[in-house]
């Protein structure tokens, strides 16, 4: 509740709790207009007094963006599957696939794990690729 009431006085350009500063620049500096005050503060956060710091902030007039809170990802059971695969494939753990996980082309893996570790076409549907085809499949010879 304090951290919104200060929030609210930093938009109203009046002095702000110094003890609130690094939340209060991480809100605010979602913006492109608030780049280079957010980048000034940071290079003067361990030389300058922090409450000069939130002054500062407090009385620029172009702070006026709010980012929400991060929550966490909602799970999906129906492709968890693929996702310990994923993370097996790399010989990583489940954190560190989803720490890389936006630098990895997931699209271009998909059929690959799925040929890898043998999906069948329940899973292959819930990963949003092509089923595997009658035609496909290895008959046996009699």
């Amino acid at each position: 509740m304090v951290l919104i009431t200060e929030y609210k006085k930093l938009m109203k350009n009046l002095r702000t709790d110094k003890k609130l500063l690094v939340p209060l620049l991480q809100w605010s500096s979602g913006k492109g207009s608030n780049i280079e005050l957010s980048q000034k503060i940071n290079k003067l956060f361990f030389s300058v007094d922090k409450q000069v710091l939130s002054d500062l902030m407090s009385t620029n007039n172009k702070v006026s963006h709010f980012i929400k809170y991060p929550k966490n990802p909602k799970k999906d059971d129906k492709t968890e599957f693929f996702y310990r695969d994923l993370a097996s494939y790399y010989g990583w753990t489940l954190r560190e696939l989803m720490a890389n996980l936006d630098v990895i082309d997931v699209e271009d893996v998909k059929e690959e794990i799925a040929t890898k570790f043998g999906y069948d076409n329940a899973q292959r549907r819930a990963i949003k690729i092509k089923s595997i085809t009658n035609a496909n499949k290895f008959t046996e010879v009699k």
